[in-house]
């Protein structure tokens, strides 16, 4: 990922009001006025993002299908 980026697409399992739901989510880099959940990526020099959720997916088959069509390499079951 290149230094200046500003956003990009990842998949992760997200904790919603107590449910577990497997979604791609858009990370961003700084965080804007739009309020926003926050989610922790140890992987990264920084290590809380605001992100938007994109899609929520029934099944791993249906994400990973997702994720091959977008470019989405950042997967995480």
């Amino acid at each position: 990922m290149p230094d200046d980026w500003e956003h990009f697409e990842i998949i992760r399992v997200i904790e919603d009001d107590s449910k577990k739901k497997l979604c791609a989510i858009r990370i961003f880099k700084n965080a804007d006025s739009t309020p926003r959940p926050i989610i922790e990526l140890p992987e990264m020099e920084q290590v809380y993002f605001p992100y938007e959720i994109i899609k929520c997916f029934d099944n791993v088959k249906d994400a990973h299908d997702f994720a091959e069509k977008q470019g989405i390499t950042n997967i995480e079951y």
